[in-house]
């Protein structure tokens, strides 16, 4: 719609234009004919963003759904025909390829059967603390509907066994300029440190917590140990992440140089900066950035409600996206010691839609009363305010290449690892 409007906003303009060269119209009326368009848009556009209540999220019909979805891709007698035409099966199901677990060219070579990605995950032979598949069934209905009515969104999900967990108690050592023989001393200990009793019982309490949190959290590991970390290891470099809503006040959306220096000083700002300083020093690799901002309901005014009209919601959390972007990242990585990076090189994803898809995040801050719109008395409470700001923010999450650390063959590093599964969800 903002889109839309604007190009009408600048058709409109243009013609405004050529009509007051033709008829050699004064600039000045020129100018009130574009402000009478600027009008006549923002009339437009605060009726569209009249605050609607948005049905709400029906957690048990989202239960429903899910469960009949696993139950009709478990069905035994569907997993038989599916044995030798799976691969057909997705291309015109492609929705169907999430719920079985991942498969590799042997599977697809030998047609074997596809696995339910439930029975994949409590898989005893790879985690013998997994649950059962009817346990993770229970909670994999649960999680779904929650996640759902928590983001406001139809869930996706996938699953991945490139994760690790390493030893709670026994530190890495990398082999470099390490003859053989002190390498084979080294990992000699390494195997005595793994049977002491007190590592023993330091990574069962860490496993046997990971498997009694799996039937929530989808994350379940195994419990045998792979010592030696030669190639691609999946080590879960995590992003690095910040909110910068305290920087953007009510209508606000830019920075002068003075507020941004402000803003480098914040706990906030000097976390992301060092986290990502750690991240590019240990070899990580930049993959992309993303930018998630949104604006509360509360209407516009002064300069944002001039430039966005009054519930321009979009164009307001868009600009401080922009702001994010063009100011506050650079500014991070100066901080980081990449006073040399350039924005322009980098991947940068921006979502300014908010959770409610109109710039706007949480419930309509306005109800009506005798043809006008009035604000919640809940709004005027501090439990109210605080929901406003959570409704407002500004994100700015760093991500690093594959989620992985690349270890050089030429240094092997040797650590007691565990290989893990998990099971994430998001929005589609």
């Amino acid at each position: 719609m903002k889109k839309i409007i604007l190009f009408s906003l600048i058709f409109s303009s243009q013609m405004v234009l050529a009509e007051a060269v033709l008829n050699c119209s004064p600039l000045n009326d020129l100018s009130d004919n574009v402000q009478n368009i600027q009008d006549v848009n923002c009339e437009e556009i605060n009726k569209n963003g009249q605050c609607k209540e948005a049905p709400p999220v029906d957690k048990e019909a989202m239960k429903k759904k899910i469960e009949g979805l696993l139950n009709f891709t478990t069905d035994p007698a569907r997993m038989h025909g599916l044995k030798t035409a799976f691969d057909q099966y997705l291309k015109s199901n492609p929705w169907a390829e999430k719920f079985y677990a991942p498969r590799n060219n042997y599977d697809r070579e030998r047609r074997t059967a596809p696995v339910p990605i439930l029975d994949w995950f409590a898989d005893p032979v790879f985690a013998e603390l997994a649950k059962t598949p009817d346990e993770y069934k229970k909670g994999f209905i649960e999680k779904y509907a929650s996640f759902a009515e928590k983001m406001d969104c139809t869930p996706t999900f996938k699953a991945s066994s490139n994760y690790i967990e390493s030893h709670p108690t026994i530190e890495e050592f990398r082999a470099d300029k390490m003859g053989r023989e002190q390498r084979e001393f080294k990992l000699r200990n390494m195997r005595k440190d793994m049977a002491d009793p007190k590592n023993v019982q330091a990574l069962k309490e860490r496993l046997q917590k990971i498997a009694d949190e799996s039937p929530n959290a989808f994350y379940i590991c195994s419990t045998k140990p792979e010592l030696e970390a030669r190639t691609i290891v999946a080590n879960r470099i995590q992003p690095c992440a910040g909110n910068f809503k305290k920087n953007f006040a009510n209508n606000k959306f830019d920075v002068s140089t003075a507020e941004l220096g402000k803003l480098l000083a914040t706990p906030e700002a000097k976390e992301v900066s060092e986290c990502i300083k750690d991240r590019l020093a240990k070899g990580a690799k930049l993959h992309h950035v993303s930018i998630n901002s949104s604006a509360s309901s509360l209407n516009n005014t002064g300069e944002a409600a001039s430039r966005f009209c009054k519930k321009g919601f979009l164009g307001l959390s868009q600009a401080r996206a922009e702001t994010a972007k063009t100011k506050i990242l650079p500014a991070l990585f100066s901080q980081a010691g990449q006073a040399d990076f350039d924005i322009s090189t980098a991947k940068v994803d921006i979502n300014a839609a908010g959770a409610n898809g109109d710039g706007t995040t949480g419930a309509c801050v306005y109800e009506m009363k005798n043809g006008k719109e009035v604000l919640k008395p809940y709004y005027n409470t501090k439990a109210g305010q605080a929901e406003l700001e959570d409704s407002k923010y500004v994100k700015v999450q760093v991500t690093f290449e594959d989620n992985t650390k690349k270890v050089s063959d030429s240094i092997p590093t040797y650590q007691p690892m565990y290989r893990c599964k998990k099971i994430e969800f998001k929005c589609e």
